[in-house]
């Protein structure tokens, strides 16, 4: 008798107040098992997900189709993180060797992420660049997109709207399918396609497309020269931050970057500093 008062309880439950409750789960494996309870469960959840300003799948399996669904379904979206799970280590690493260590107060916390990244990453990564993607296509973990998902993900309506995109890692994707993106998302002002394989290519598309762009990370992006961080930082107007960690391009590159930008901050590259002389 209990059980069906509680069960009528639920029913009560208008769909806008179950949108928000489920808009709390983050779980999308029990939100497609919610969505499956019943038609008015099922509207809760589409609901929520078209109420979501971010989206995140780090540390879920998620292909091309089942990514493509969900943000096809959030209408709002102006935050999207696609990045592979072993990414999102370095993240934390990159992110704890920044001009205000983290390390100073959690130092066993920054000598474990060191020695991670010396001793397990780095040599994977310098074996070489087929090895990471094998690597990244047969993992369980994080995102397995490619570019067909991009393709798919580009006719979502959100995408025009979307002001922060995160690629960071993924290693299934080319040139191909970031073009295609990024010539959707005319709003765009983040952009994370660090540990990627892509080129120049798809900076002079994200130069041409993305006008707003404040920040890019292009972290350890070896493929990419000087041809495309020039028409990036020339016709990006907009443009304040850019990450060149592990890039194959000379300094003297960022010096003429800097000519034609001086308010431009180049991570993690000082600036030179200019030592007065001594007046006798």
């Amino acid at each position: 008798m209990i059980i069906v008062e509680m069960e009528a309880e639920i029913e009560r439950l208008p769909v806008d107040l179950l949108a928000h409750i489920f808009s709390l789960i983050s779980s999308f494996r029990d939100l497609a098992k919610a969505s499956g309870v019943c038609r008015k469960w099922k509207s809760g959840v589409e609901q929520s997900f078209a109420r979501k300003e971010r989206l995140s799948f780090a540390g879920w399996k998620v292909d091309d189709s089942s990514a493509t669904r969900l943000i096809q379904a959030s209408y709002n979206l102006k935050e999207l993180d696609m990045y592979f799970f072993l990414s999102f280590i370095l993240k934390v690493y990159y992110a704890h060797s920044s001009p205000v260590p983290f390390y100073v107060k959690n130092p066993d916390f920054f000598i474990a992420f060191h020695a991670f990244y010396v001793f397990v990453f780095l040599p994977i990564h310098i074996r070489s660049n087929i090895c990471l993607r094998k690597w990244s296509s047969r993992s369980c973990w994080g995102c397995q997109i490619t570019d067909e998902g991009l393709y798919m993900i580009s006719s979502a309506k959100c995408v025009n709207n979307l002001m922060s995109i995160s690629l960071w890692g993924m290693a299934g994707i080319t040139d191909n399918g970031v073009i295609q993106l990024v010539s959707k998302a005319a709003s765009l002002q983040h952009l994370n396609i660090g540990g990627t394989f892509i080129t120049d290519e798809s900076l002079f598309a994200i130069a041409n497309s993305c006008p707003h762009l404040k920040s890019i990370v292009l972290w350890s992006c070896r493929h990419v020269t000087e041809s495309g961080l020039f028409a990036l930082v020339y016709k990006c107007r907009k443009l304040e931050s850019i990450n060149v960690w592990g890039m194959r391009v000379p300094v003297d590159c960022f010096i003429s970057l800097l000519s034609i930008s001086p308010a431009l901050q180049i991570k993690p590259l000082y600036r030179p500093t200019v030592t007065a002389l001594p007046v006798t």
